[in-house]
């Protein structure tokens, strides 16, 4: 991607009627989107719904060479592998967006985590299923700067979930919670981080909609609440990758994808 106010078109590849076409109105008007059935497009939206790897397979095979796959579900690791090299042979790239995994609000509750915070609590409830709740919960901690995550079942049921372990942020190592509820409602996803004099709190109630995220810092000083921003994780998202100069990544963002996918896989297999 690039800076320049060159046109650009974009397609959209979703078996949902509508799907995209809102997002695409609120980008810069250097984006226009593509008739239906005209490619192929400069940037290609893929829906992240199951069967999302085969959408982006056929839109590889027609000549597309940047693809954005927005809110990428659970898939069959072999799809994925196939996909990655698929992208890789092409000399295409592949980037993954999310609601609140690339909002602004998530940076900001980043940059208040010290050294000083040593526990993270992730907790969150969505109507489908655990594997999504799971799924959602990871990529936020992957936003937040987190590796080496060493992640172990505590307790799961069909219809909740309790994780404990731990991981890395920068320098520090920190203890991980993770839990969740399967059920009727909104989704919503809380990340709550203490230190011994402080805590920090996010709160999201989900959807793709530009509602601002709560972000809160309690300490001796009181209770302070960051500005609101009122603009979603998938347009921010793709608005850092149109004005990036950076040079295409390839599959690297699919296969780091697919090593979180078989981490959840092996969570949810556990006894």
């Amino acid at each position: 991607m690039n800076s320049d106010d060159t046109t650009r078109t974009v397609g959209l590849a979703s078996r949902r009627a509508g799907w995209g076409r809102e997002l695409v109105a609120s980008l810069p008007r250097s984006l226009r989107r593509t008739n239906d059935g005209m490619l192929p497009a400069d940037i290609m939206l893929v829906d992240g719904v199951p069967g999302w790897t085969i959408a982006a397979m056929q839109t590889l095979a027609q000549g597309v060479r940047a693809l954005v796959v927005v809110e990428p579900g659970f898939v069959d690791p072999d799809e994925l592998a196939a996909l990655a090299d698929a992208v890789d042979e092409a000399g295409a790239d592949l980037t993954l967006v999310d609601a609140l995994a690339d909002s602004a609000a998530l940076a900001g509750f980043r940059n208040l985590l010290d050294d000083s915070f040593g526990e993270l609590v992730v907790d969150g409830a969505r109507a489908d299923c655990r594997s999504g709740l799971l799924l959602a919960q990871l990529r936020v901690l992957r936003a937040l700067g987190l590796e080496g995550l060493q992640l172990t079942m505590i307790d799961a049921t069909c219809a909740a979930i309790i994780i404990e372990g731990e991981g890395r942020l920068g320098p520090a190592t920190l203890r991980l919670r993770l839990s969740g509820a399967v059920g009727a409602g909104p989704k919503r996803l809380a990340v709550t981080a203490h230190a011994a004099a402080a805590t920090a709190r996010l709160s999201w109630r989900g959807g793709t909609a530009a509602r601002p995220v709560e972000v809160t810092l309690a300490n001796v000083a009181g209770i302070r609440t960051l500005p609101a921003i009122h603009e979603g994780g998938h347009r921010r998202g793709l608005r850092a990758l149109l004005a990036s100069t950076r040079a295409p990544s390839g599959s690297a963002a699919l296969r780091a994808f697919g090593r979180d996918l078989d981490l959840l896989r092996v969570l949810l297999d556990a006894p």
